[in-house]
């Protein structure tokens, strides 16, 4: 397990580059108490040579460090928000059997609450609703990168390569990764605060959002913290959950967790089922939907141009007038 935090986010850690909810120090407990045979890895940046506390880079460097200390037959990546079910456990691991060598999950992003999901161009268009999770391990393996999740085998073979078991195959299934990122406020502003501040992306009204989307849902079709892709929506969710996330509700609920709260959910049903936002939705969904084809069109007409050109200045041809 890596735990710890980059430079970006030392606005949500501690002067030691560590959690400030105990996270460390909860973990460090669970090894002397309950984890006798150390099956529990604990890695720090501190283990990888950076006396401060603070991870270099980003989530390349933390992924790398915990990938070379894996000695198992498999690799499998869960972020701290995500969650699978128990239920889809055997199937996986009969896919495993049959020799996969690369699982990618679909994704199913919750937005605000758990009976919201998060939709858009980014989720349909730029593979923002699938993630490679789960890789098959060996000597001589490498964990090359986060974005995506890359590992490649000890002859330089990009895992994916091989056989691979895509979203859409266990979409069918209906095994699903169950991502929690947008749940709870602290977990947003948190994050918000993150991404405002990292040098790899456009990312600087992260912050703004938070208030103005998450909290007061004033553009309700601007859900999508990918800056870059806006068009984005909100659907009603009516499936199941993993306990885990269930358990963690109730106990929040319960007040057993008095520093956490959960975000009101009354305004976002309220609007997902107006008629105003449901037919904004379907013509947004019919926009992103058209989206790869206009694009694939505008690609074939400036390939023609910039060929036309090239003929021009290798032939002498005179443009037309």
């Amino acid at each position: 397990m890596v735990e710890g935090a980059c430079q970006a986010a030392a606005a949500v850690a501690d002067g030691r580059g560590h959690s400030t909810d105990g996270t460390l120090e909860v973990l460090l407990r669970f090894q002397a108490k309950e984890d006798p045979d150390r099956k529990l890895i604990l890695v720090t940046a501190e283990d990888e040579g950076h006396p401060d506390g603070f991870w270099p880079g980003e989530k390349h460097e933390m992924s790398q460090a915990y990938a070379k200390r894996a000695t198992g037959q498999y690799l499998w990546q869960v972020d701290s928000d995500e969650f699978y079910r128990e239920e889809d456990m055997p199937a996986i691991l009969e896919l495993l059997q049959q020799g996969a060598d690369v699982l990618t999950f679909p994704i199913l992003q919750f937005w605000g609450g758990i009976h919201f999901v998060e939709d858009g161009e980014y989720m349909r268009n730029h593979k923002g609703s699938e993630a490679h999770r789960l890789f098959r391990w060996g000597a001589g393996f490498c964990y090359t990168t986060h974005r995506p999740t890359t590992v490649v085998n000890a002859q330089g073979t990009d895992l994916r390569q091989q056989q691979w078991v895509t979203a859409a195959q266990l979409k069918a299934r209906q095994i699903f990764l169950y991502h929690y990122s947008k749940l709870l406020p602290k977990q947003v502003l948190e994050k918000c605060s993150y991404y405002a501040r990292v040098d790899w992306g456009a990312f600087q009204r992260m912050e703004s959002w938070a208030q103005e989307t998450f909290f007061k849902l004033q553009h309700p079709f601007d859900v999508c913290t990918a800056v870059q892709q806006p068009l984005s929506w909100l659907e009603p969710y009516h499936g199941p959950h993993p306990q885990q996330i269930l358990a963690m509700i109730a106990n929040i609920q319960a007040g057993q967790h008095p520093d956490i709260t959960l975000r009101p959910t009354d305004d976002i049903a309220r609007v997902i089922r107006s008629p105003r936002y449901r037919v904004g939705r379907w013509l947004r969904k019919a926009w992103v939907t058209f989206l790869p084809l206009r694009n694939a069109v505008w690609s074939w007409l400036a390939r023609w141009k910039f060929l036309g050109r090239l003929r021009r200045r290798l032939c002498g041809v005179a443009p037309t007038p």
